[in-house]
């Protein structure tokens, strides 16, 4: 079986088994004939290079044939085409149609939703300073949001430790209030339970700034 892409950029055939291994990895159901819409491209697109990063190297499905040469011809056989191979000139094809802005839409979203874990973590910290009425430390944590968008990797390494000593506070915090509960005999169940999740949220925003999005954007070395 043949199965043909087709987009205003171009048409593209491929063998049947290759060409559902990677209308799968795209997240299409696989069945052929069918179509993947305009709107669902970038999608379509990141399920593909996603799949790829883990994928790549693996041969692509091909059309099963008897074997005819002997044991000698095989050992000289050249290597099977992989995955990339057969994604490259699909990739290609597609790209034309997201347009040039699409990559670095994504790539900025990808951004956005890293830094707005430890935004959120510095604010709730922000906070629990200011009801504290240590304003000047609240302050201090409003600016380190500002840090966020400062694309050097001293600005990372800050707001990570600002994060840490965070989750270390609300630890403390955790622990100055659940003893003064339990000197009074009132219930502190709940509270350690929201304090402990809180720290450990604002752990995993710290962490976040590690991530592979979060070192593109401080260009931080791998």
């Amino acid at each position: 079986m043949i199965v043909k892409f087709s987009t205003r950029a171009g048409a593209l055939t491929m063998h049947g088994e290759a060409a559902v291994a990677l209308l799968r990895a795209m997240g299409h159901s696989g069945a052929v004939p069918g179509a993947i819409l305009a709107p669902e491209l970038p999608e379509a697109l990141a399920n593909l290079r996603k799949a790829l990063e883990t994928q790549a190297d693996l041969p692509a499905p091909a059309q099963t044939e008897a074997p005819e040469d002997d044991d000698e011809e095989r050992g000289n056989a050249p290597p099977p085409v992989t995955l990339r191979m057969r994604a490259v000139p699909l990739i290609d094809m597609i790209e034309p149609r997201l347009g040039p802005d699409v990559g670095a839409r994504l790539k900025a979203v990808r951004t956005l939703a890293t830094l707005l874990l430890p935004a959120l973590a510095l604010l709730l910290l922000g906070a629990h300073f200011g009801r504290a009425g240590l304003m000047p430390v609240a302050a201090a944590c409003a600016v380190m949001v500002g840090l966020l968008f400062v694309r050097n990797p001293w600005s990372a390494r800050i707001v990570q430790g600002v994060l840490a000593l965070g989750a270390v506070e609300w630890l403390r915090t955790a622990w100055v209030l659940v003893s003064a509960r339990a000197a009074m005999g009132q219930p502190y169940g709940r509270l350690l339970i929201i304090l402990g999740t809180v720290a450990s949220v604002t752990l995993a925003a710290a962490l976040a700034l590690r991530s592979s999005p979060a070192r593109d954007h401080f260009r931080t070395g791998r």
